[in-house]
């Protein structure tokens, strides 16, 4: 078995133990992330009942699946055109965020941090 069908393994592992689409999209603060950052480092876990693998390898296999995890919940969250390069559908041609901006988080009314629109709401 190679190492993406591991991947593959383990986020079907997750989804059997109740991990699935709707537990995930509860989780909208970062934690799907910062729980794969703790498997690849010293972070503390973002849930107190769990601690990521002992060994390496297998830290690394349960980080990607999270990651994983993590664009699918994103994925989820965003319009279904939402192929967005410079804040346009790809698909529709459509500009999808705010007309001041070019950050893609602006498509869902939430600005990245580098955006000088981040405190202001999506018009």
């Amino acid at each position: 078995m190679n190492a993406i069908d591991e991947i593959l393994l383990e986020r079907a592992r997750q989804i059997a133990k109740g991990y699935d689409a709707a537990h995930d999209d509860k989780e909208m603060n970062g934690q799907l992330v910062l729980a794969a950052l703790s498997c690849l480092s010293d972070l503390k876990s973002p849930w107190p009942d769990w601690a990521p693998p002992k060994v390496r390898r297998d830290r690394l296999i349960t980080a990607a699946s999270l990651l994983i995890a993590e664009i699918e919940r994103w994925d989820r969250a965003l319009p279904s055109d939402a192929n967005v390069v410079g804040g346009v559908s790809i698909i529709t041609g459509v500009a999808l965020d705010c007309a001041d901006c070019d950050c893609v988080g602006a498509v869902i009314g939430q600005h990245d941090r580098s955006c000088p629109h981040s405190r202001q709401e999506r018009p």
